[in-house]
């Protein structure tokens, strides 16, 4: 059941919404400011190079958390005996 909420929002999204008349012609987009098709596809090349860049810095500081959740996660006793005693 919708809520007086919902109600209100679904109201104010169809107020705002024009009429639309099929038998008028499409409106065309504007012309690509971009540059041309080659241009595009070097740059999104070189997104999806990042991305994946990016993925992979994601996964190794995951894997780093990971790690110190279970140190910490260990109790207090055991988390001592794996610590690299420093000499003084």
């Amino acid at each position: 059941m919708l809520s007086a909420d919902d109600l209100t929002f679904v109201e104010k999204v169809f107020s705002t919404i024009q009429h639309i008349d099929v038998d008028s012609p499409a409106i065309e987009p504007p012309p690509s400011t971009i540059g041309d098709a080659g241009d595009r596809d070097a740059r999104l090349e070189a997104l999806e190079a990042e991305m994946g860049s990016i993925r992979g810095e994601l996964t190794e500081t995951q894997e780093r958390l990971d790690f110190a959740e279970r140190l910490l996660a260990q109790p207090r006793g055991e988390l001592a005996e794996t610590r690299p005693i420093r000499p003084s």
